[in-house]
C-alpha cells in the first residue's frame, strides 16, 4: 500500500463506486472507452482484490527522486508510453554520464 499511499500523497488513492459504475454505464466516458479497450485486447480480470484503487508509474533516477509520474485518474488509465521512454531515456542518459 506504500506505493499506493506516495501516489496520493499520503493516502491511497481510489475510485468511488458510484463513479465507476456511473463511468462504466456511461458510453461515452473515458471509463467505458477504457473498458471496451481491454476487451478489445481480450485483457481478462479476475475481480480479486481491491478493485477501486487508482495505480499509476514512477520512473526514478539512481538517486530515488521522480523523474516522471503518472498518477490514474480513472480506471484503466495508461501513462502514455512516448512519456514513459523520454523519462528512461533521461535517466539513462544521466547515469552514462556520470559514470564516465
Amino acid at each position: 500500500m506504500a506505493f499506493f499511499k506516495a501516489l496520493g500523497g499520503g493516502r491511497v488513492h481510489s475510485a468511488s463506486a458510484g463513479g465507476v459504475l456511473f463511468g462504466a454505464l456511461n458510453p461515452f466516458s473515458k471509463m467505458s472507452a477504457n473498458f471496451k479497450r481491454t476487451n478489445q485486447k481480450n485483457i481478462k480480470g479476475n475481480f480479486k482484490g481491491e478493485g477501486l484503487i487508482l495505480g499509476g508509474l514512477y520512473v526514478v533516477n539512481k538517486n530515488g527522486e521522480p523523474e516522471y509520474v503518472f498518477r490514474e485518474e480513472i480506471v484503466g488509465d495508461h501513462a502514455p508510453l512516448s512519456d514513459i521512454m523520454d523519462a528512461v531515456g533521461k535517466v539513462a542518459q544521466n547515469a552514462a554520464q556520470e559514470g564516465k
